[in-house]
């Protein structure tokens, strides 16, 4: 395994991941501003600041995950090349971490806000509570979305490209094989 180039990959992947946060940020901050001129009732006007309040949140961890990911972009070579032993052991030990972090923050607490935020709007009656509670749930589920694409198991993506459909014709490896098997004369039974 090439830790440098996982690293590499690692980083790059943040950086993608950074940019959907900043596109959902910028979306919530447009639905904001669209409350704000097109709405005339008072539970429309009450979605204003709650939307620019997740725009401007989801906004913020978009572009501090991108700078700090192009930061350490060109810092990787660099701190693989002055120790490579320390690099590697700092690697392991961050990504076994931040993959720790992840899975709680993702599968356990984001899931008990988004509930917690469902059962509020249903009990509270006032508009900006529940325009609150009802913009806090898409956010959590930005969150959620953008989380979850690392955490999936990568053995299942590489069995799936591995895994030919089976409306393609198989390779010639696997078409001999299966002459081959088909081919192979039955034992007789034995007698008891």
């Amino acid at each position: 395994m090439d830790i440098l180039k996982t690293a590499e990959d690692w980083t790059k992947a943040e950086m993608l991941s950074s940019s959907y946060f900043v596109f959902f940020g910028v979306l919530f901050l447009v639905s904001s501003v669209g409350f704000w001129q097109i709405g005339k009732t008072d539970v429309a006007r009450a979605y204003v600041w709650p939307t620019a309040v997740a725009g401007t949140l989801v906004l913020i961890i978009g572009i501090g995950i991108f700078v700090q990911s192009y930061g350490r972009l060109s810092s990787i070579p660099e701190a693989h090349s002055a120790n490579a032993a320390s690099f590697i052991a700092e690697e392991l030990q961050c990504s076994s971490s931040v993959l720790a972090q992840n899975r709680v923050a993702v599968f356990k607490v984001i899931p008990l806000i988004v509930a917690a935020c469902a059962i509020l709007f249903v009990v509270l009656e006032m508009p900006i509570l529940r325009a609150s509670f009802a913009t806090t749930i898409p956010m959590m589920a930005v969150l959620l979305l953008v989380d979850t694409n690392g955490l999936r198991p990568t053995k299942w993506r590489s069995f799936r490209r591995r895994r030919p459909n089976s409306l393609q014709r198989p390779a010639a490896s696997e078409r001999s094989a299966l002459i081959a098997w088909r081919e192979t004369p039955t034992p007789a039974p034995v007698p008891l």
